[in-house]
């Protein structure tokens, strides 16, 4: 109010002058060609003349990971099936490299079926290599796959029926395209539709598949929806007369519902490490063969609670999803790449030299967080990192967490 009533002292030149400056520098803004979208082939938009000054206000900014700082553009990149871990090579290849290792595959492998996709996977693990021989797998060579790995096969058929991906068809062009809420289920499919097992319809009923050029079909007949509580996902189908029930989730959530066989599990748990190390998010994939007579009883008792109108209608479903994913056999895991954005490490290296406090949420394991934390410069070389873990909910409480800093 004091200086309100002394602002007659103040020239409105001044105020002239101050408008005029803003809204010059709001047109810089516009004219920046560093902040250009590619994509949109847009420049950035300064709507309110007041924004630089407001962006000097600025002490915190709080953001997600997904989408944010990251594409949200998932790339299939590793998996663990048999104890052996296949990495996608997304390397192009000389011509030379190409038929050099077509000619071997030909003469070991006596197949032709091997073509020149982008996609390669090259096997190891602790210095193995699939049959010995660092035989690296293109995709498309199902029959190689098959030859090298019953298993690896199963684990690319696993990803083409366990999701929740719809299927779109051009009807002028034909083209295949998949609809999902989850980019990693679609990266999933589209790293299993590389290798010939691919997803070219959907139901509510049936999922449809081309197999290495032999159409299937599969009857649905339940599905077990992802969501932050459960951290997994299951699917009931039957083929040929079996049910078989598959369940993808979260490693830690997926663990003590698989029965491991023995040293399994400490292998598939030091690999899947690595990959967190690496900065990229995994999934477990589990399953196990059903009776008739417990499908039976699983429909009985889904349709009972589906009518019901019991207060916890929706934690007896869940507990009900709970009963049946257990006791599962290994299917093998997978690791998928969301990488940054543009220049996502040198603008938040800029803000926090601006003395701009940056958090950033994510739901990913603790050694993937502190990864791309140091990728995206959010963790920078000389500080201090804290790490404050809740392994046992309810044992610590906020204040301890306090008092542990």
């Amino acid at each position: 109010t004091y200086w309100v009533a002394y602002s007659h002292m103040i020239p409105i030149s001044l105020y002239v002058i101050i408008e005029v400056l803003k809204l010059v520098q709001s047109y810089l803004i516009k004219w920046d060609k560093t902040m250009y979208d590619l994509q949109t082939e847009q420049l950035a938009e300064c709507r309110n003349s007041d924004l630089v000054e407001e962006l000097g206000q600025v002490d915190f900014i709080f953001s997600d990971k997904t989408g944010t700082l990251t594409c949200n553009v998932m790339i299939f990149k590793k998996c663990n099936v048999d104890g052996c871990v296949y990495s996608m090579d997304d390397l192009t290849q000389s011509q030379s490299d190409i038929e050099e290792e077509k000619s071997f595959a030909r003469n070991e492998a006596e197949s032709d079926d091997i073509n020149d996709s982008r996609g390669v996977f090259a096997a190891g693990n602790n210095g193995k290599t699939l049959n010995g021989l660092g035989f690296r797998l293109h995709a498309g060579s199902l029959k190689d796959m098959q030859k090298q790995s019953p298993n690896l096969s199963n684990y690319f058929r696993f990803l083409v029926l366990c999701h929740a991906v719809m299927v779109d068809h051009d009807p002028a062009t034909g083209e295949v395209t998949y609809q999902s809420s989850s980019p990693d289920e679609l990266a999933l499919v589209k790293a299993s539709g590389e290798f010939r097992i691919k997803l070219t319809r959907r139901t509510k009923e049936f999922i449809e598949i081309m197999e290495n050029g032999v159409r299937k079909e599969y009857r649905i007949l339940a599905e077990f929806p992802f969501n932050s509580d459960r951290k997994r996902m299951s699917v009931i189908f039957e083929d040929c007369g079996k049910y078989f029930l598959y369940c993808k989730g979260a490693d830690s959530i997926m663990a003590p519902r698989v029965r491991w066989k023995p040293g399994q599990e400490q292998a598939v748990f030091a690999d899947l490490e690595k990959f967190a190390i690496e900065g990229l998010r995994t999934l477990v994939m589990a399953q196990k063969e059903l009776s008739r007579s417990q499908y039976t009883e699983f429909s009985e008792n889904y349709s009972r609670l589906q009518t019901s109108n019991m207060r916890d209608k929706e934690d007896q479903i869940f507990a009900l999803y709970d009963q049946y994913e257990t006791d599962l056999e290994y299917v093998g895991a997978s690791a998928i790449e969301d990488k940054l954005q543009d220049r996502v490490p040198q603008t938040i290296a800029k803000l926090m030299s601006a003395n701009i406090r940056v958090w950033v949420l994510t739901g990913d394991k603790q050694e993937t967080a502190i990864e791309i934390a140091k990728s995206c410069q959010l963790i920078q070389e000389g500080m201090n990192v804290v790490i404050l873990t809740q392994k046992d909910a309810g044992k610590q409480s906020l204040d301890d967490s306090r008092r542990s800093l």
